[in-house]
């Protein structure tokens, strides 16, 4: 709630990711007093700002929900691939015989030889993400990284490395979002006047189906943007 600057996100997403149900009460009101105190005491000292800094994203053309729709559609599918490619990668992984630090070296000796390709795939890949919202990747850049971020998460994750699906999820997401957007521009400028805005939206679509959170995703998406202009977009994907 602090670092990402999205406190009832993450209150939403903690009562989401962590229970059986689908929404946990109980624990909901624990969790949104510590994050927004966390987030206060954090903006105290640092200043208040969003974790992006975002042009000013608007939606008014309803003919874009199509392409949002197809936002959406891309990121459950790559979502399920992804998520595959996990549980693939970690079979492999577990099948070795060798001891396990052996493993997680063998996945940082993949994940570097991935760096090599495009050293963008290192890291959460926030400052990537935010050269994407200023127009300054192209649809090679989004498609390529994409893919090495797939490959590069399962080689941290599934080895048994130090790492999560969170950043990840959100750096795929946003990749996929940018993928739409440019094309969407490209042919249909009249409609898709905003790639950035796919980007963004992207983002909470993929995480939220890779981690069963869609309420949490929704309020990402307002949280990190600073508007709700992306809500009906959001609720299409």
């Amino acid at each position: 709630g602090a670092i990402l600057r999205a406190p009832l996100d993450a209150a939403i997403a903690s009562v989401q990711v962590l229970y059986r149900a689908d929404f946990v009460s109980e624990a909901l009101i624990p969790c949104v007093i510590s994050s927004f105190v966390a987030y206060s005491l954090y903006m105290a000292v640092f200043g208040f700002s969003h974790l992006f800094i975002l042009p000013d994203l608007l939606f008014i053309d309803v003919r874009e929900l199509f392409f949002y729709l197809i936002l959406g559609v891309l990121c459950a599918t790559v979502g399920i691939f992804y998520v595959k490619i996990l549980r693939l990668t970690r079979a492999l992984f577990n099948r070795l015989p060798v001891p396990r630090y052996w493993i997680v070296c063998g996945g940082g000796l993949l994940l570097g030889l991935l760096a090599f390709v495009d050293p963008r795939v290192l890291g959460a890949g926030f400052d990537v993400l935010q050269q994407g919202l200023h127009g300054e990747l192209s649809l090679r850049a989004f498609l390529a990284l994409a893919l090495l971020k797939i490959l590069a998460s399962s080689c941290t994750v599934s080895s048994g490395g130090s790492g999560g699906v969170f950043g990840p999820s959100l750096f795929i997401g946003g990749m996929l979002g940018g993928v739409v957007g440019l094309i969407g521009q490209q042919y249909f400028p009249d409609i898709v006047q905003q790639p950035a805005a796919y980007i963004v939206v992207g983002m909470a679509s993929f995480f939220g189906a890779v981690a069963n959170t869609p309420l949490a995703a929704l309020i990402l998406v307002i949280e990190i943007s600073g508007s709700s202009h992306l809500l009906a977009p959001l609720l299409d994907v």
